[in-house]
């Protein structure tokens, strides 16, 4: 039988309690069981005691059960509103059990919240890194070609090695040397 509250469930067992004994092997018995060995005297038997178990226990928690044994001065049907109190008792630790269970999902969840934060923190602090870098390397380049502009757009004898038609009479356009002269000027940066 299974009780329930909520989520939870408990089960209910009303079982007999069984006794294992040890006793003599009779003559038969002996000679019956060949494939045992024959200095064998004894035997181990269950024998049902007549005393009633009850138990409630947890199917999901094997750790969660309690149980009440009849006795011969104590039988079980005076001890129902003690094993009610201890049903109410299981309910009760579950009820804990399960708030502590949510109590440590949640901070589990928190750190891993704060984990992938500081995560995207330092994807993000890594890109505005490279972007600013990029951006002074582009400023720089643009200021070398705002120079390299204003100089005279002649062919100088550094461009010949660079720019292939430098300097040999070939008319070039201002802007065809200056990018020859930034190449140059970056090559050598």
């Amino acid at each position: 039988m299974q009780i329930v509250l909520g989520d939870e469930k408990v089960d209910l067992q009303l079982t007999e309690r069984i006794q294992q004994v040890r006793r003599k092997l009779t003559e038969k018995e002996k000679t019956d069981r060949v494939h045992l060995s024959t200095s064998e005297r004894w035997t181990q038997e269950k024998v049902p005691t007549g005393e009633l178990v009850l138990t409630f226990k947890n199917p999901d928690r094997y750790h969660m059960m309690k149980e009440w044994r009849e006795t011969l001065d104590s039988p079980l049907e005076k001890r129902l509103d003690e094993a009610v109190a201890g049903l109410a008792g299981i309910f009760e630790e579950l009820r804990l059990i399960c708030v502590h269970e949510a109590e440590a999902r949640a901070r589990q969840e928190e750190r891993c919240r704060a984990e992938m934060d500081r995560k995207r923190e330092a994807i993000r602090s890594r890109r505005l890194l490279n972007q600013s870098q990029n951006w002074q390397t582009a400023a720089d380049l643009n200021e070398q070609s705002a120079k390299g502009m204003s100089r005279n757009t002649t062919a100088s004898p550094l461009a010949s090695d660079m720019c292939p038609g430098a300097g040999s009479g070939q008319p070039y356009r201002a802007a065809a040397n200056a990018s020859c002269r930034m190449a140059h000027s970056a090559g050598t940066a």
